[in-house]
């Protein structure tokens, strides 16, 4: 039997108890009768009391006391202990310790999964039983140390919050910084503030802190500094740089990069979905990231749409958040058990889900490939079941393959890299990002002939024979599936300028850009200006090649932006449609 030694620490007072599984509880109150007796007048005879339980560790459950009992500020009356909590009583704090290891082990590879699904999870702070139907499909699950509804984790962040970034923002002036700004959502447990470094350069960065409150878990120490020391390691072009990492007793922050932008999250939500091509520059450059992480044994393990930032001066692309990223040569498992599941549902591959250890660099390229999915339609992946069911398909081993419907706006080569990439069996996905980012390259190229989206790297991986053009030159073909308008923008998003000359049997025409601009149209028939440019957008299919050079001498006849000749193109080609 396993005997476990409690120490409750209130002031200066330290007291050590010994509890036994299913021994008497220690009953904390003022009265004669109280296990820990504490003189204050708020304190109730008989206020709460701790049991160790044999199947669920520790357990603080209040005794009907006149003015509640807190845990981590919120009020609770039944709730799981775990070293470091805080438990107020009237105007007493108390903290606990206790060695973690002396409770029952948690459930093993997956098992509160199986728990989810038949019912039986329960919140370990409130005790009120946890339906998969009620939790977020963006929230990122932690089950390693608690098990939490969604209330009681955004309630203990609140209130961490509540108690400790009133102080942050104080203690980085101390440290050279004045904060601009709060980037970060309302109630998060690691704000991110937009601010200027003082007495120097007094150039604007990023700032992400985690304040040392009491009650906060190592483990979240640690993976917050895990986190600063992976992305201190990757010098590359796609992955947010980090300039500095401080800590203090009582702060521990980043300072990174500040890029002005959304995440491509909030682009979907926006726009609806993302044209091929542009969903596809943002494929390849996680991808590159990814392959830079790789090198450094780094796997990322929530690869998200809310973890990829896009600038809004040049549209780079960046991967951001590694919070959940273990450094499989530098640093081990050591933040991550058995039974953790780290990331997000929607986007993580089976065995992410049963156990986060066995997240590799296939799962990156599971995630990867479903976060593109959701760009491409607009849709979140298996978006036709809850939560809920994909976690019984799991537990079952059932989950059935992911299919990619005809009706679904993807480009079939495209479609074929994604498919292959959400197999459920790790074996039968890319390997490594560098294998994904090959063979999405030589889908970009198969449809578009993508030299404008793609680098000398990605262009080594395509056959010669088909890349013999000038450089520069864009050749392929367009039609329904795979519009003239995807093309264009993609121009316009590269910022090209040069002549696209369009071929459709009899008809065609040329379009001029400059500076990823439309500057003058002309069809075949001598159509010119705006009413050509439309005439030309109006062709359904055909072929085209895109040459980097303009007519010499050429005067532009306008200067509008790709997308405002596509929205009016689509206006008219509905407006044409039969009612």
């Amino acid at each position: 039997m396993v005997e476990l030694e409690l120490v409750m620490t209130v002031g200066a007072d330290r007291r050590e108890f010994k509890l036994l599984p299913g021994g008497p509880p220690l009953v904390v109150g003022r009265g004669v009768d109280a296990t820990y007796r504490i003189d204050a007048p708020l304190l109730s005879r008989r206020h709460f009391e701790i049991r160790f339980l044999d199947d669920r560790g520790l357990e603080i459950e209040d005794l009907k006391s006149a003015n509640g009992t807190f845990l981590n500020g919120r009020l609770t009356q039944r709730s799981t202990l775990k070293p470091g909590d805080v438990i107020r009583a009237g105007d007493v704090a108390i903290k606990i310790e206790y060695d973690g290891a002396a409770k029952s082990s948690p459930p093993k590879s997956g098992a509160w999964i199986a728990e989810a699904v038949s019912g039986d999870l329960r919140c370990q702070r409130c005790g009120r039983l946890i339906s998969m139907t009620t939790v977020r499909d963006d929230q990122t699950f932690e089950w390693g140390e608690q098990v939490l509804c969604p209330p009681c984790q955004e309630g203990s962040s609140s209130e961490i919050r509540l108690d400790a970034l009133s102080e942050v923002e104080k203690k980085l002036k101390e440290e050279g910084f004045d904060v601009l700004e709060r980037i970060s959502a309302e109630g998060s447990l690691m704000p991110v503030f937009k601010a200027k470094r003082t007495g120097g350069l007094e150039d604007v960065v990023a700032i992400k802190a985690l304040p040392l409150v009491a009650g906060l878990s190592e483990k979240k120490i640690e993976r917050f500094k895990t986190e600063a020391r992976l992305m201190a390691l990757l010098k590359h072009p796609n992955v947010a740089h980090v300039y500095d990492v401080r800590t203090r007793p009582d702060l521990t922050f980043m300072v990174m990069e500040f890029i002005e932008g959304e995440t491509l999250l909030k682009k979907i939500d926006r726009e609806g979905k993302l044209p091929a091509l542009e969903a596809m520059k943002v494929g390849l450059a996680v991808a590159r990231a990814l392959e830079a992480a790789s090198k450094h044994g780094i796997v990322h393990r929530n690869v998200k749409p809310g973890n990829i930032l896009i600038a809004k001066e040049d549209g780079t692309v960046k991967l951001i958040d590694f919070g959940l990223a273990k450094g499989v040569k530098a640093y081990g498992p050591g933040v991550t058990n058995e039974d953790e599941t780290l990331g997000t549902v929607r986007y993580m591959p089976p065995e992410q889900v049963k156990d986060a250890r066995a997240a590799d660099a296939r799962a990156d390229m599971y995630a990867l490939a479903a976060t593109l999915f959701h760009a491409l339609t607009g849709k979140l992946p298996y978006s036709n079941r809850s939560e809920l069911d994909l976690l019984k398909h799991v537990v079952a081993r059932s989950l059935p393959e992911f299919i990619i419907t005809p009706t679904d706006p993807i480009p079939g080569p495209i479609a074929h890299v994604l498919t292959r990439a959400l197999k459920k069996k790790p074996d039968e996905r890319p390997a490594t990002a560098q294998k994904f980012r090959e063979l999405l390259a030589q889908a970009i190229f198969s449809i578009s002939g993508g030299r404008a989206l793609l680098s000398a790297d990605d262009l080594a991986t395509i056959p010669a024979q088909t890349v013999d053009a000038p450089a520069g030159t864009v050749q392929g073909s367009f039609d329904e599936a795979h519009p003239l308008a995807e093309v264009v923008q993609m121009l316009g998003i590269n910022s090209k300028t040069g002549t696209l000359v369009v071929t459709a049997g009899e008809e065609g025409g040329e379009l001029a850009f400059q500076g990823g601009r439309i500057a003058d149209g002309k069809t075949k028939a001598g159509v010119s200006g705006e009413p050509g440019v439309l005439a030309v957008l109006a062709l359904a299919r055909g072929t085209y090649e895109f040459k980097p050079q303009l007519p010499t001498p050429f005067k532009a006849a306008f200067n509008r932006s790709v997308e405002g000749f596509l929205l009016e193109a689509t206006k008219r080609k509905d407006e044409r449609k039969p009612s």
